[in-house]
């Protein structure tokens, strides 16, 4: 047997009413539904929690500056490879002009926020 101490909370008549139906119908007592409950609550809680860290973490606009650098080297890569690097004196400015077009592509949601 699990070992237990009572919590007191208060809730109005309709509120607690509500919560005994929803207990009974997944066959559980009042506690053991709002230990449940609880549980969800927490669990959604630490989820959001994950999301406002990453979307923080994506947004920041480090991210931008080594996503431009990535996008820059992916073209002299590319054109490396495809064998028509024309001008070597202008690769690295069209190399940034390619990062900084593509960069203006991504979609509002994905741009990082400037402090």
């Amino acid at each position: 047997m699990r070992k237990s101490t009572p919590i007191s909370i208060y809730a109005d008549p309709a509120t607690k009413a509500q919560l005994q139906q929803w207990a009974g119908e997944r066959r559980m007592n009042l506690s053991d539904y709002c230990m449940y409950l609880i549980a969800k609550g927490l669990a959604a809680d630490e989820m959001q929690k994950g999301v406002e860290r990453l979307r923080e973490a994506y947004s920041a606009p480090a991210l931008d500056a080594v996503l431009r650098e990535l996008l820059a080297i992916r073209y002299v890569v590319e054109h490396h490879a495809k064998g028509d690097i024309r001008f070597p004196a202008t690769l690295g400015g069209d190399a940034n002009a390619y990062a900084d077009k593509e960069l203006a592509k991504r979609p509002a949601t994905q741009k990082a926020v400037q402090p």
